[in-house]
């Protein structure tokens, strides 16, 4: 990986952890951490299903998506929330039946922010 405009030579860039380290160092840009938590359960995800244990990555992935509500929920991005919401319903219906789902429901009501 290479840093611009300054050419610096990055190694062993591998995980969400590492781009969002080299962002805080070169950028000065924080990246909250349920939003790397919810990078790293989607790519899990990926590797569970890309190995046959879909179960599991089901599992990943709905984890994926609240660290990801989570995130939009701290930077007040209401409206993106809802959108997210609203995704992983579309994907998968077994999401409205999560313990997390009645709690996303009503600090959305409390923003006036309908999903």
């Amino acid at each position: 990986m290479v840093v611009l405009p300054e050419v610096i030579m990055l190694r062993h860039v591998n995980t969400p952890k590492d781009v969002a380290d080299i962002l805080a160092w070169q950028c000065k840009v924080d990246i909250p951490e349920s939003l790397l938590r919810a990078t790293e359960l989607r790519l899990a995800g990926n590797m569970l299903a890309m190995g046959g244990d879909l179960d599991e990555a089901i599992d990943k992935y709905k984890q994926a998506h609240i660290r990801l509500i989570d995130a939009l929920y701290a930077l007040g991005r209401y409206k993106d929330v809802a959108d997210a919401v609203v995704a992983a319903e579309a994907k998968d219906a077994s999401f409205k039946a999560l313990p997390e789902y009645k709690t996303i429901q009503q600090a959305l009501r409390k923003q006036n922010v309908a999903v």
